[in-house]
């Protein structure tokens, strides 16, 4: 009976020692699952701002991208849209221009402007920057600066000065 319960207890062991390795592989697993997350997780807070809005009441910090809830109202109507007719374009981008100027506040982040000017669009001028300001959205790199940059390469007049010059002769 001695040398069957030797053996029994050699087996034993033996069944101690696998689940004991398959644990300590498993929670190398886990530890690295956990430092995978963490890592994840400072990555988004690293891409958040965090504001602090003093009011007349308490201090209340904001975490994440959104903007004050209490944004001063817009000083200026809105924008009319822009079809694309290139006779109005030199009219609208400085209605544009003086709204994000004016009313920068109300309107939000660069982002919040960029959707904004986007907004104002519609037909063909809308249709020509779709993607540039989906890319824009999605990497969340666009600027009003690019977007009206890219309406004036399409609406613009480039040679308006030659012409005027050739009109005056």
């Amino acid at each position: 009976m001695e040398q069957n319960d030797i053996e029994n207890n050699n087996t034993l062991l033996a069944e101690i020692q696998q689940i004991r390795q398959q644990a300590a592989e498993r929670e190398a697993e886990l530890l690295q699952l956990v430092q995978q997350l963490k890592e994840k997780a400072y990555q988004q807070d690293k891409s958040q701002t965090v504001k602090t809005i003093v009011s007349d009441g308490p201090t209340l910090e904001v975490r994440g991208t959104k903007e004050s809830l209490t944004r001063p109202k817009p000083k200026l109507p809105d924008v009319p849209q822009f079809d694309g007719n290139r006779a109005e374009w030199r009219g609208w981008k400085l209605e544009m221009e003086n709204k994000l100027a004016e009313d920068a506040d109300a309107l939000g982040n660069e982002l919040s402007r960029f959707r904004y000017v986007f907004s104002r669009l519609k037909g063909n001028a809308k249709d020509n920057v779709t993607t540039f300001v989906e890319l824009g959205v999605k990497n969340a790199n666009g600027t009003t600066k690019e977007l009206l940059f890219r309406l004036d390469l399409l609406y613009g007049q480039r040679d308006r000065k030659q012409r005027a010059i050739q009109n005056l002769g």
